[in-house]
This record gives C-alpha cells, structure tokens and sequence, in this order.
C-alpha cells in the first residue's frame, strides 16, 4: 500500500551512502535478508484450495474469497467477490481474463494520487462500473520511515491499520459493505496497491459479517504473502530507480508483508472496542441490520 509512494519520494531524499550502511548494521530486524513471506502462511485446509488464486500474468495477488464455510453451516459464494492488488500491469490476456469474470464492479481503494499515478488498466467493451473509494486521500510522508527500524515500521502499520483503515476508513467499508449487498453490483473486484492493506482490512471485515470464524479470516489474509516475494523484487528494482544505494529493502519487509500478528492484533482492537462485528458495522460503518440480511442472502449457500 505504501509501497509506491516510499518509492516515488525517496527519489527527492538525498541520502549519505555513509549513513544508509550504518542504519543497515545498526537496526533490529524483524525479518532478515533472504527471509521467505511464503513461511508466514498460516495451513488452514479451506485456504490453499482449487479455484482460490487466479491465473494472471501481471496480477500477482488476485483471489476468489469463496468457499470458506461459516459458524451456521452455510458456504461463502464462488465468483461473487474478489479482491487483488492494482491491475495497471494487467497484460492483454489478463484483461481478457478479468472480462470472462463478468465483474459489475471494480471497486479501487487507492488514494487520488496511486490512481493518477497508475491508473488501473481496463478493458473497452462491456467493461464494469469503475467505483473510485480511496480508504484515505493525504498523501504520506514516507521520508522518515527510511530511518525506522523493522520494529519501528511493524508498529507504523498497526497504527495504519487501527487509526486510518478501522477507524476513519469505517465509512468507505460501509460503502462497500453497501454496495455488496446489491446484486446488481455482483460480481465485485475490491483492490488496492498490494491487496494487502485496505483490502485486506475491507475483505477480514465482510467474511466475520457473513460469520466466517476469525481464525478462518486470519489465514485468508496471510495468503497475500505468496505474493509479497514480487512486491520485495518490485521495491528493490524501484530503489535501484531512484538511485538508492547502501539500502537493503529487506528492510523495509514489515511494509510488505502479512503477518499473522498484524491482523490479529488489529481485529482484537476492532472487537475489544466494538464487541462484535454487527455493532462496528453498525455504528463506525452505518451499515444497518436490512443491508446485513441482503448480504448475507447475496453472498452465502
């Protein structure tokens, strides 16, 4: 999520090459160089599962949530909802893919500023309703998290997650929640940047409302790590861009990754202060209990 714009400021940053091998020597590492994302996926038996990860060429985090069974018996829907990373680097046969999904919605979570940047590649004929929500529209100041430990970096991210995507992102997940509950709106394709963040929070809030258990939505959110292996390759191609040296872009892993910890600790701040997940839907997101039924009768077997 904030992977480009660290990337496009860091261009401006004037770094001594000095001082970026001493903050290489010198910080704690949560995950060291080399270190494998595919190892933080959680085994979870309806996760890794036929028909779960789709096929692309330059779409490298692009899922279908359903399949995944709820506390009352019923089944998530297949080929209702998906959620992936930014489809600016969809090739020809990827678009051609995404068309045989006949999706009613692309719905893109990214700031103004990722759109204007890396405006999502679409097809022309019979192409879906495009629905621009940014989660949040300030743009970062990304300059000082290159002097921030790993551990430093991990926390950064809980705080995004529980201030700017929980909290003052609960409106824009309403909205989602919203439109989901239309079936004119289905199928629907949430994403953000590395499908990870905001889509990660928007999807781990619409399973739990369908009354997927929570340790079924914490498993469903490690599997964007078999994809973090591409955005590390990407960052690093970026900083070797913007003529960076004496940085290693392990370092910058906490930014990139989906740890099992991240979410956990963010949906234990969503239920100690909301109780449940209706009352956050509810009261943070002003999604009504009607709209719940139509979802739930929408998305669920």
């Amino acid at each position: 999520m904030i992977l480009e714009v660290i990337i496009c400021s860091v261009i401006g940053v004037t770094l001594l090459l000095a001082g970026a091998a001493a903050l290489n020597r010198y910080y704690e590492p949560l995950y060291p160089a080399g270190f494998d994302p595919a190892t933080l996926v959680l085994e979870h038996p309806e996760t890794l599962i036929r028909g779960r990860f789709l096929p692309f060429e330059g779409i490298h985090n692009l899922r279908d949530i359903g399949g995944y069974a709820t506390t009352n018996g019923q089944h998530v829907r297949w080929k209702r909802v998906y959620r992936s990373d930014r489809l600016n680097h969809a090739s020809d046969s990827d678009l051609l893919a995404l068309n045989a999904l006949n999706l009613q919605v692309i719905c893109d979570l990214r700031t103004p500023y990722e759109v204007q940047r890396e405006p999502d590649r679409l097809w022309h004929s019979s192409s879906p309703e495009y629905w621009h929500i940014p989660h949040f529209d300030h743009a970062f100041t990304p300059q000082a998290l290159l002097f921030r430990s790993q551990r430093a970096l991990h926390r950064e991210m809980e705080t995004l997650y529980k201030s700017e995507i929980i909290e003052s992102g609960a409106p824009v997940i309403g909205a989602v929640i919203t439109r989901l509950a239309g079936p004119a709106n289905l199928p629907m394709l949430i994403h953000c940047t590395g499908g990870k963040d905001r889509t990660g929070i928007t999807i781990a809030v619409l399973l739990l409302a369908l009354g997927v258990p929570l340790e079924t939505v914490i498993a469903d959110y490690t599997l964007t790590n078999l994809s973090s292996r591409h955005l590390l390759d990407e960052f690093s191609a970026g900083l070797a861009r913007a003529g960076i040296r004496g940085l290693n872009a392990s370092r910058f892993l906490p930014l990139l990754l989906a740890p099992e910890s991240l979410i956990r600790h963010s949906l234990d701040y969503l239920f100690t202060r909301y109780g449940t997940i209706d009352t956050y839907l509810a009261i943070a997101c002003g999604v009504n209990e009607a709209t719940l039924t139509r979802l739930r009768d929408n998305l669920l077997a």
